[in-house]
């Protein structure tokens, strides 16, 4: 997954990358305790992911984001300022991820403190994106 985040799309073996996040789902699944150390590096590695332009890597990537957010709860917190950035853009898109990362945000809410997610998301509402 982290070579896959910083290859050219050409280089991009996405079959790899798509067997990797399900490794990952079965970890935090089955074994979270090894995990939870690395959280901040899991998930920098799975942004690019959610962010991708293949609907089946980014649909798996936002399924893995809701079951890290579920399993992790607010050991989370401190990874929403990275989470939440990419999930706003990619809710904001016209396709089916849109709810897809709706779900992920919206299971954000629930799992993680409400303070630190309304924070998030309020950096993001005053963001402006000139596109």
């Amino acid at each position: 997954l982290a070579a896959a985040g910083v290859a050219k799309p050409k280089e991009v073996d996405w079959e790899a990358q798509c067997n990797g996040i399900l490794d990952v789902r079965r970890l935090v699944s089955h074994h979270p305790e090894v995990l939870a150390p690395d959280l901040h590096s899991l998930l920098l590695v799975v942004l690019p992911a959610v962010d991708s332009l293949r609907s089946y890597l980014a649909k798996s990537a936002c399924q893995l984001a809701i079951e890290m957010l579920q399993v992790f709860g607010r050991q989370m917190d401190a990874e929403l300022e990275y989470l939440v950035p990419v999930l706003v853009k990619k809710a904001g898109e016209a396709s089916f991820l849109s709810a897809a990362a709706d779900s992920v945000l919206a299971t954000g809410t629930e799992c993680t403190t409400d303070a630190r997610m309304l924070s998030a998301l309020l950096n993001q509402a005053q963001h402006r994106n000139t596109a």
